[in-house]
């Protein structure tokens, strides 16, 4: 009975400690103001708040999809970055596969269009 104690209160320390990780997630998640949906032919939106000082609400925006021969594919840029920006990123992406990376220089490139 002990060890059955045991093991129900480890099992509670690893679940509060699963439970605080996505937590602290979601957090970092709000602070950026990043959001993930589902959008029409299993593409991915990303939207991004929090990038306009004078309208922190204000929604930035891409879809995203990937073709059966693995390439990323982007549409829907709101509000449109010009494709001498997107191009040189997409083709990175596909060569490196670096999503995370991708991402960030969006939301660079769209906080520096906010700022200028």
């Amino acid at each position: 009975l002990e060890e059955l104690r045991r093991a129900l209160a480890e099992a509670e320390r690893a679940r509060a400690a699963e439970h605080n990780e996505l937590t602290r997630g979601v957090l970092l998640y709000k602070r950026l103001g990043l959001d993930f949906e589902r959008a029409h032919d299993d593409r991915l939106r990303l939207i991004f708040t929090q990038l306009d000082p004078r309208e922190p609400l204000r929604p930035f925006s891409f879809c995203v999809h990937v073709d059966d021969n693995s390439t990323y594919h982007v549409s829907e840029c709101s509000p449109p970055l010009p494709a001498d920006v997107i191009d040189p990123m997409l083709a990175a992406l596909n060569a490196q596969n670096n999503f995370g990376a991708f991402v960030c220089g969006l939301r660079r490139h769209w906080r520096a269009q906010v700022n200028a």
